[in-house]
């Protein structure tokens, strides 16, 4: 996902249509349109329940890291959060360790 600079008049910037989740803004002649971060706060609450298991679950594997990355790149690489991401840096960052 890119984030798009576009020259135009301000009169053109005025015309486009707006999609919902993106950030329109128009300076030194150029429209920049970018995706729009919607924080939301919620409250839950939170205590310990029995929750019955639907399947198994296991630890992660190291034989099967490189599938699980595989994985996570293909299902949010085109995501919001690694907008003008470089592809290199996406992946670094799904391989560094969770502190």
């Amino acid at each position: 996902m890119r984030s798009q600079h576009l020259p135009m008049t301000r009169e053109e910037f005025e015309l486009l249509p707006m999609k919902l989740g993106w950030k329109y803004e128009y300076w030194d002649g150029q429209a920049h349109i970018s995706p729009r971060q919607h924080p939301v706060t919620v409250t839950v609450a939170v205590k310990p329940r029995p929750v019955p298991p639907l399947c198994r679950l296991n630890p992660v594997a190291k034989a099967d890291e490189r599938q699980l990355i595989s994985a996570y790149l293909a299902a949010f690489r085109d995501t919001v959060e690694y907008c003008d991401w470089e592809p290199s840096n996406i992946e670094a960052a799904a391989t560094e360790p969770m502190q």
